[in-house]
């Protein structure tokens, strides 16, 4: 269902609801009201009666008639009857009404006193009153129609009906007119959504002032086309990187064998040209593990059940397996504080990405260190467990450290080194999927590389 349908009935549901409940409201207490008032009258009536025919001594029951009829009260079709103790008629008016006697009916006036008692037979309304004084006690029942209040009660109702049914119809009509009114900034915001494509991410959602919402929304949606924009700008920037990488070392592959076809080589120039090609195999090789291991962290999630790994051990497998591909470098290892427990320096995370990480950082130091010596030391706490990396190579800029760990990006001091600029981005990913944080600083004079990970991490 359409939302400003949907708004509108509501809307015009809740008020039809409240405007019922109120005229029904309204009808009850004026029903309640015109019942009370006719009870009066019809008591003061029986009093009335009571007084006349005990007090007038040349009493003429023609007289009583005439002025029953002739009542003040206007009430029509009024019926009286006086009944004494012993439930014997002693004056009925008019002469013609038929009467059956209920003894419990009169026991019930006998309980209400003075005060009378009230019931109702159809549109007929009856007060029964009991008066006590010595041996006058009797029992007067007097009942009337109240056709001027009926007809009231009529006339109200068939009022209410035409309120109730205008009153729904106007709310309906007022609310989808309302309802649009408010909906046109929404409409106009999602007139601009629509607008935005991949082509132009650069477009941005525009809400005039006054509606605070609406601006929150279009704050979010624009934030998010920030994001998008930066990933997309990320991924064109990946894919003109990589197809630049991998076309150089198949250019130069290409071209050694070309050369080859071309000329008589000799063994020793022929093993050369194979040496070459191997070393550009060798690339292309690590540059294809290197996209492949990006693209299957991406699909990796941080899981609560991974085993407790300690980082120590860790780090010193890294350290093993880097000393056995390049011999020359020279590892330090220090400790920030002593371990109290096994467990002060032990994260949960998955082993065999966390010594790729470790791998991939410690080998990127190593390239761009000047004389090949890092320093490696680990801090454990009760939140968090930190391990720092500081090589003494060409310190970054600060242009160069914004653009560090972006794909295939390499810095100025990376002429000497062979590399695609991916490995800082697989330890950023890998650290990221512990819910951890990798940072780069200069630390005396040194590149200071700083990986934090969480101990405990709430999966989301």
């Amino acid at each position: 269902m359409n939302l400003k349908v949907k708004f509108a009935l509501l809307f015009s549901l809740l008020v039809s609801i409240i405007l019922f409940s109120s005229v029904l409201v309204i009808y009850f207490l004026y029903s309640d009201t015109r019942r009370e008032d006719f009870n009066k009258r019809l008591w003061a009536e029986a009093l009335q009666n009571y007084r006349v025919f005990y007090h007038v001594d040349t009493l003429d029951k023609q007289l009583l008639r005439e002025i029953d009829r002739n009542s003040p009260a206007n009430l029509v079709d009024l019926q009286t009857i006086i009944l004494d103790v012993s439930f014997h008629q002693l004056f009925c008016y008019p002469d013609t009404m038929h009467h059956q006697l209920d003894k419990q009916l009169l026991q019930k006036i006998r309980w209400s006193g003075g005060d009378g008692f009230y019931f109702k037979k159809g549109k007929r309304e009856y007060v029964g009153v009991y008066v006590g004084e010595n041996s006058r006690s009797c029992y007067v029942i007097t009942s009337a129609i109240d056709r001027y209040g009926l007809r009231k009660m009529e006339r109200l109702r068939l009022i209410i009906g035409f309120v109730i049914f205008g009153g729904i119809l106007l709310t309906a009509l007022g609310a989808f007119i309302f309802v649009r009114q408010v909906m046109k900034p929404l409409d106009r915001v999602k007139a601009q959504m629509q607008r935005i494509t991949a082509n132009n991410l650069k477009e941005r959602v525009q809400v005039g002032k006054g509606y605070a919402e609406l601006e929150q929304i279009a704050e979010n949606f624009n934030a998010m086309l920030d994001r998008l924009e930066k990933g997309f700008e990320l991924q064109k920037s990946f894919v003109h990187h990589a197809s630049h990488e991998l076309r150089t070392p198949l250019a130069s592959m290409l071209a050694q064998t070309e050369a080859a076809l071309n000329r008589q080589l000799s063994p020793e120039e022929a093993r050369q040209v194979l040496v070459s090609l191997k070393e550009d195999q060798h690339a292309l090789i690590e540059l294809a593990n290197s996209l492949l291991l990006l693209s299957q962290y991406d699909s990796i999630n941080y899981s609560s059940s991974w085993q407790w790994v300690r980082l120590d051990e860790v780090l010193y497998d890294s350290i093993a397996l880097t000393n056995q591909v390049m011999p020359d470098c020279n590892i330090s290892v220090d400790f920030a504080t002593i371990p109290e427990t096994d467990m002060d320096l032990a994260i949960r995370g998955n082993e065999a990405l966390l010594r790729s990480a470790l791998r991939n950082l410690i080998k990127n130091a190593y390239l761009y260190s000047a004389d090949k010596c890092l320093t490696v030391i680990i801090e454990g706490g009760r939140e968090e467990v930190c391990i720092y990396v500081d090589n003494g190579g060409e310190v970054l800029t600060l242009p160069e450290q914004e653009r560090l760990f972006i794909p295939f990006f390499r810095g100025g001091n990376a002429m000497r080194a062979k590399g695609f600029g991916l490995g800082l981005l697989i330890v950023k990913r890998i650290v990221q999927l512990h819910r951890g944080s990798i940072e780069y600083s200069v630390y005396e004079g040194k590149n200071r590389f700083t990986l934090r990970f969480p101990k405990e991490v709430t999966e989301e």
